[in-house]
């Protein structure tokens, strides 16, 4: 019975309408940022079963059924199949298809357009009572702070990364650090803190944060001024301490070797 599709794919037409918007049947513009899609097909054959509607610009494939039983369409008013196209697809055009049994019996058109990009309204470190992006001591333990007007939906956390940092920091949008300022703009706020090394020189180091699923790498300056934050004696002296704790230790044991025993007389 499905052979019948099979001769008549010129007349079969599948459909692809963003979910918001009102682009012809047949064609879609969209950028790559999870935006959904609402795909049918029409004018299928008397007594067709399913298909499967695929394309490497879909997260998965999307099936489709008769819009009720012996009808040669699926809903052509209330799509029940919807489609996203992940954010890792490249721009271009490209011919999803709809196959069944092994064939295929239509095909459109999806043109995939760049999307916006992150907009970075503030993004560094911030430390209690100081102003925003001013100079901070080595060894500070300090807030890092990213705020994307764009920021992709379910993207709740990212991983922040200097040579500055004692380790990796990841933010979160949910994260308990206080920024210390409303952020009401309407923006994405994620926030994490960790501790400036304390065994750096002053300067400029990179602060660094990948978002948007890999596609977006932002980049800002840490400024170091000062002498370390008290927290003990400066890791410097530490390490001298170890080795002249060292090499007592290396002495005594060569002084014990070279004693001799005492004998009795």
């Amino acid at each position: 019975m499905f052979d019948r599709a099979v001769r008549t794919v010129a007349v079969a037409g599948l459909a692809l309408l963003p979910v918001l918007g009102g682009a012809a049947p047949g064609a879609a513009a969209n950028r790559p940022s999870g935006d959904e899609l609402q795909i049918g097909i029409s004018d299928m054959p008397t007594g067709w079963d399913t298909v499967s509607v695929t394309s490497p610009a879909l997260a998965k494939p999307v099936p489709l059924v008769p819009r009720v039983q012996g009808a040669t369409d699926s809903d052509q008013h209330a799509y029940e199949a919807r489609a996203s196209v992940p954010l890792h697809v490249v721009p271009g055009t490209y011919a999803p298809t709809a196959t069944g049994h092994g064939r295929t019996v239509a095909a459109a058109h999806l043109t995939v357009a760049p999307f916006d990009g992150a907009h970075i309204r503030r993004f560094g470190i911030l430390r209690p009572g100081a102003v925003f992006g001013d100079p901070v001591r080595p060894g500070s333990t300090v807030t890092v702070l990213l705020a994307d007007d764009d920021a992709v939906p379910g993207e709740d956390s990212l991983v922040a990364t200097s040579p500055a940092f004692t380790k990796d920091v990841r933010i979160r949008t949910d994260g308990p650090d206080d920024p210390l300022c409303k952020c009401d703009d309407g923006s994405t706020l994620y926030t994490g803190h960790t501790t400036l090394r304390d065994d750096v020189p002053p300067g400029t180091y990179p602060l660094t944060v990948v978002s948007h699923h890999g596609l977006e790498t932002h980049t800002a300056q840490i400024v170091l001024a000062g002498r370390p934050v008290a927290t003990g004696l400066p890791r410097a002296v530490w390490g001298g301490i170890a080795t002249v704790l060292a090499a007592l230790a290396g002495a005594g044991a060569l002084v014990r070797r070279r004693r001799r025993p005492t004998t009795d007389v």
